[in-house]
């Protein structure tokens, strides 16, 4: 029937206690390696080509932010090489909470990497949230979005993220959500927020397919 498979590893990439990308504790690293590579293993089996990462906050002590970046680069382009044997495409949640922390460093980031099968999986929450410049934003993300992931944010009374992972239905400003999928509207949507009910879900989809046309 055509259906794709997504696999996404990025609730379990979280330096400690499950997922790590840089070897900043050998032991727990190559036990991190490890699992994801046994994910993968059986990716293949399933016909699965779309795996979904993310990047996870920095160490506490002992290892600099750039330690970090370029640890964590060696990792993902290793394991875009694992992958593109494969013939799976990487994709790079960008999310609210998570390294990189804007669209700009998250575009540096896959271009340093340079790996010509991982894209971005920017979340709409994400540039929401950081009231990113939709303009500036289609250059950036020009040939170079995987996917969408469809979710929006909530706010608190002073202006912080609570939920990075809420439904569309209902959101205010339809409009901006249709400007987001315009920037690249071949990249496939994939809902993305936390439901309480399939009613929720349904009402998502629907209001996705309202943007659409």
């Amino acid at each position: 029937q055509g259906l794709k498979l997504l696999i996404d590893l990025s609730s379990g990439i979280n330096l400690f206690p499950d997922l790590r990308l840089m070897e900043n504790l050998r032991e727990d690293y190559l036990a991190s390696l490890t699992a994801i590579e046994d994910v993968m293993g059986k990716m293949e089996v399933l016909s699965a080509h779309n795996l979904i990462l993310s990047l996870h906050r920095y160490p506490e002590n002992n290892f600099s932010k750039e330690q970090s970046w370029q640890a964590v680069e060696r990792t993902v382009r290793q394991l875009c090489e694992r992958a593109r044997r494969q013939e799976v495409t990487v994709h790079l949640r960008l999310s609210v909470g998570k390294p990189p922390e804007d669209l700009k460093k998250g575009v540096e980031f896959v271009g340093r990497v340079g790996a010509a099968n991982l894209r971005l999986a920017p979340s709409m929450a994400f540039l929401l949230a950081n009231k990113t410049d939709l303009s500036e934003a289609t250059t950036l993300l020009k040939e170079k979005v995987g996917l969408w992931l469809v979710n929006t944010p909530r706010m608190d009374a002073v202006g912080s993220v609570w939920n990075a992972n809420a439904p569309i239905w209902g959101y205010q400003d339809t409009q901006i959500l249709a400007k987001i999928v315009a920037m690249a509207p071949e990249a496939p949507l994939v809902l993305d927020a936390v439901y309480k009910n399939q009613d929720e879900e349904y009402l998502d989809a629907k209001s996705l397919q309202e943007i659409l046309t």
